[in-house]
Parts: structure tokens; C-alpha cells; sequence
């Protein structure tokens, strides 16, 4: 009977421990096939790619053509003054008030209509259209009609001799504004285009973090071979104590290396993401490699460039432009309001309605009005000093324009200075590159000979690493400065085709 009750207890406890163990399995199957599943995606892309992506996606770039829109709905705005005006009216009227003879009538009562039509045309002449009714009635004996209608169509016109003389301050708005608009979409190409030089700033930065990922992954491994040959080579005595502290120092060194350098990576990655507007989790591998350009950047051709497309250049430009249009409209406006009206009216009256409307046209009744009428400030000194500050700003713009073309010509001539040194320094670095290679190579053929140490060996890996990645340096540096040169010209968006 125990003997049966042992061997049960022994069977339980077997089945539990492979319960247990059949957990613990399939667990981890589930979680390295999630791991498997979960493997992180790649997407390669080349800088086209990338700056088609800021383009669509950037809020900078979203925001700016927001401003841009927005800027636009000013012209409609100011055009509106030339716009027709629909008016009209109903009113009525009951009198019964005592009068001081009964030839007047004791009851009276009177009901308007009116409509009317207005337009100011971009002469500055202003018309009205009016088309009038009035209905009449009275308990008065000397009425000719009871009831009585009378209906009048009146066109008027107003146009300004003076002040606003032929429409020169109205249009003078709406050209300012347009030119308003001129330099809004500029500015909001500007904000675009430095979007777009950011974003290709980040993708060569992108780059650059890789090759010195790829740089840093080649020395530790010579790190690793350097410290398990010491470890071989002090069995036999061919090394001391010292060679295998350096060399592992000179590994760990390496180690926390590497490990910055993929930090680098995804912090560009992370910057080039945020440019793009891109939240995916995907890792970006950049298709461009780095080389160097073999153009002649040369002064002139760039500046002749710069004068042609820089956009603070053209604003300037608009704005002596509002300016001048501006100065125009002050001066005009020191003159006195005089304005020449004329009207035509024709009327019909009759005790029905549709034979007053009828008469209008029917009879030969009409009613002709010319005058002139004008007004003036005595000593107008509002629109004086409005003047003498108009003629001030247009006289500052001009400065302004002359400011900026100094700064054209000094920004274009440190940015093709810039490209010609990096030029040369990253010709320059590559061959110290190719040198630093040489000297390694010979120096670790004496190491194998035992004819060099490993703390020469491990400098000299030293120099080889820094050289290498002075020299990738010196290339994205290359190439952030061409960007910095068609950023400083605004060519940089045509290159990418953006008008």
C-alpha cells in the first residue's frame, strides 16, 4: 500500500514538472516567434525621396502656404470696393394731425418703394441706379389723383476731379496689396526652402553617422583581434602584462565607441524623421553616397545668380514699388475733394400704378442735374504729413535695397569661399587618409615580426580612425556647404523643381 501511494506521488510530481516545463516552452516559442515577427523595418531611400517627403509632409512647409493663402484673401477684400451694392426700402407713413387750413386735408397717408443699384468703377466714377415709388392719399378735395402713384428712375453719376482723380487711390490699394501678396508668397518660399536645406543637411548628417558607425565597427574588430592575440602571444612570453592592459583598454574604448556611434544614427535618424513629419518606426538606410563635385565654383556666375533669384532682393524691389504707388496716392490726396455730379430722372404720376411706370418711358418728362461740389481742410496738414512720411519710407526703402545688395554680394562671397575650402579640405583629408592606412599596415607587419609594441600599434589605429572620419567629415561638410550656397542664392528650390 505505501509502496502504491509512492509510486502516485512520484507520478503527480512528474506530470507537474512536465506541465511546468511545457509552460516555460511554449512561452518561449510564443516570444521568439513575437521577436521574429517584430523585426525592425528598413526603408531605403535616396535624397529625392527624401526631399519629395519634406515637401508633402514638412507642418513648416504646411504652415507656410497657409500663410501664403491667407494673404491672398486681402485682394478680394480690397477689390471689393468695386463691388455693386444692392439697396432698397419700404416705409409708411399715416398723418392725421390738424392742419391750419382744410385745403390740406385732414387724413394723409404715404407708402414708399425704392430700389436701388450702385458701382464704383476703377475710374473712380461712382453711378446709381434708382428706381422710386410713392403711393398718396388724402381726403383733400384739391387732390388731381386720389390715390396717386408716382414712380421716377434717376441714374446719377459722381466723378472725382480732385482728390482720388481718376481712381488713383482706389487702384493705388489693390496694386499695393497685390505686391503685398508678391512678397508674402516670397517670404513663404523662404520657409519652404529652408526646410528643404535642413532636410538635406539631416540626410547627409544621416550619412555621415552611418560611415562612422561602419568606421568604428572596423576598429573594434581590430580591437578584438589585437586583445586575443595578446592573450595568445603572453602564454609564449612574446608580450608583457602591459600589452594586454592596453589592449583591452584599447577594446573597451572601442566598445563604448560603437555604442555612441549607433546612438548617432538613430539621433539623425530621429532629425530626419521629424523633418519629413514621419512617425513610423521604420529605420532609414540613405541610397546617396558621398563624392565630391568636380565644378569650378567660380564668384560672378554665382552672384549673377543670386541678383537674378534672391527673393529679400525681389521684396526689396516691391516694396520701393508700394512705395512709390504709395507717395503717388499721399500727394493725390493733398488735393481738395472735388467732385462733378450729374443726374437724369424721368417720372410718371397717375391715379394707377402701372400707368405711372408706363408714363417713365411714355412721356417726355425728364429732369436734368449738373454741380460741382468740393470740400477742403483749411491748412491740411493730416494729409501733408502723410505725404513727407511717404517720401521718407520711399527713401528708406531705397537704403534698404542698397543694404541688401551688400549682403548678397558678402553672404554669396563667403558661401563660395566656403565650398572652395571644404573642397580642398576633403581632397586633402582623403589622401591623409590613405597615408594613415600605410602606416598602420607597415607598422602592424613589424608588430607580427615582434618588432613593434602594442601601444604604438594601438595609436597608430588611433590616427587611422580619426583620419577616417575627418575625412568623411570633410565631405558632408563639402556638401552642406553647396546646400548653404543654393540656399544663400534661392536656387535651391528650382533645383528640386519648385516654383
Amino acid at each position: 500500500m505505501p509502496d502504491h501511494r509512492m509510486f502516485r506521488d512520484m507520478k503527480l510530481l512528474f506530470s507537474v514538472m512536465v506541465f511546468i516545463f511545457a509552460f516555460f516552452f511554449i512561452e518561449d516559442i510564443y516570444a521568439w516567434g513575437s521577436e521574429q515577427g517584430q523585426e525592425e523595418e528598413v526603408i531605403y531611400l535616396s535624397l529625392p525621396e527624401v526631399i519629395q517627403r519634406t515637401i508633402n509632409n514638412n507642418l513648416d512647409v504646411k504652415l507656410a502656404r497657409f500663410d501664403a493663402s491667407i494673404k491672398k484673401t486681402d485682394l478680394p477684400f480690397r477689390k471689393a470696393i468695386f463691388d455693386p451694392i444692392l439697396k432698397g426700402g419700404v416705409d409708411y407713413a399715416d398723418d392725421r394731425s390738424k392742419r391750419s387750413s382744410t385745403l390740406l386735408g385732414t387724413e394723409n397717408t404715404r407708402a414708399d418703394y425704392n430700389l436701388g443699384l450702385s458701382k464704383k468703377l476703377s475710374r473712380g466714377t461712382e453711378i446709381d441706379l434708382d428706381f422710386s415709388n410713392t403711393r398718396e392719399s388724402t381726403d383733400s378735395s384739391f387732390a388731381a389723383f386720389n390715390p396717386s402713384y408716382e414712380s421716377t428712375l434717376k441714374l446719377s453719376l459722381t466723378q472725382p476731379l480732385g482728390k482720388n482723380r481718376g481712381g488713383l487711390i482706389d487702384r493705388g490699394g489693390i496694386e499695393i496689396t497685390k505686391l503685398d501678396i508678391k512678397n508674402a508668397d516670397s517670404a513663404s518660399l523662404d520657409r519652404i526652402e529652408t526646410a528643404i536645406a535642413d532636410t538635406e543637411k539631416a540626410y547627409w548628417n544621416l550619412v555621415l553617422a552611418y560611415r562612422e558607425l561602419k568606421i568604428k565597427e572596423g576598429m573594434l574588430k581590430w580591437a578584438k583581434e589585437l586583445f586575443n592575440l595578446n592573450k595568445e602571444r603572453i602564454k609564449t612570453g612574446l608580450v608583457e602584462e602591459t600589452d594586454i592592459y592596453a589592449s583591452e583598454a584599447n577594446l573597451r574604448l572601442r566598445q563604448l565607441g560603437l555604442l555612441i556611434a549607433k546612438n548617432e544614427v538613430q539621433s539623425a535618424i530621429k532629425r530626419l524623421k521629424l523633418l519629413m513629419n514621419d512617425s513610423t518606426p521604420a529605420r532609414i538606410m540613405p541610397r546617396n553616397k558621398l563624392k565630391m563635385e568636380k565644378e569650378d565654383i567660380l564668384l560672378e556666375p554665382k552672384l549673377r545668380e543670386a541678383f537674378a533669384h534672391r527673393r529679400d532682393y525681389q521684396r526689396v524691389k516691391n516694396d520701393i514699388k508700394a512705395k512709390n504707388i504709395r507717395l503717388d496716392m499721399k500727394a493725390n490726396s493733398r488735393w481738395p475733394q472735388i467732385d462733378l455730379v450729374g443726374s437724369l430722372a424721368r417720372n410718371g404720376l397717375d391715379a394707377r400704378y402701372g400707368t405711372a411706370v408706363d408714363d417713365i418711358f411714355g412721356e417726355n418728362n425728364p429732369t436734368y442735374f449738373v454741380g460741382i461740389k468740393f470740400s477742403l481742410p483749411l491748412g491740411n496738414r493730416k494729409a501733408k504729413s502723410e505725404y513727407d512720411r511717404a517720401a521718407l519710407e520711399k527713401a528708406r526703402s531705397l537704403v534698404d535695397m542698397q543694404k541688401i545688395e551688400r549682403i548678397i554680394v558678402t553672404e554669396v562671397d563667403e558661401r563660395v569661399r566656403a565650398v572652395k575650402v571644404n573642397q580642398e579640405r576633403a581632397g586633402q583629408q582623403l589622401e591623409v587618409e590613405k597615408l594613415q592606412r600605410l602606416k598602420l599596415g607597415e607598422e602592424e607587419k613589424k608588430f607580427k615580426q615582434g618588432r613593434s609594441g602594442s601601444d604604438i600599434l594601438i595609436r597608430f589605429q588611433e590616427d587611422l580612425l580619426k583620419a577616417e572620419i575627418a575625412a568623411v567629415e570633410s565631405l558632408v561638410d563639402y556638401r552642406k556647404s553647396l546646400v548653404d550656397l543654393e540656399r544663400t542664392q534661392n536656387t535651391l528650390l528650382s533645383k528640386w523643381g519648385i516654383n
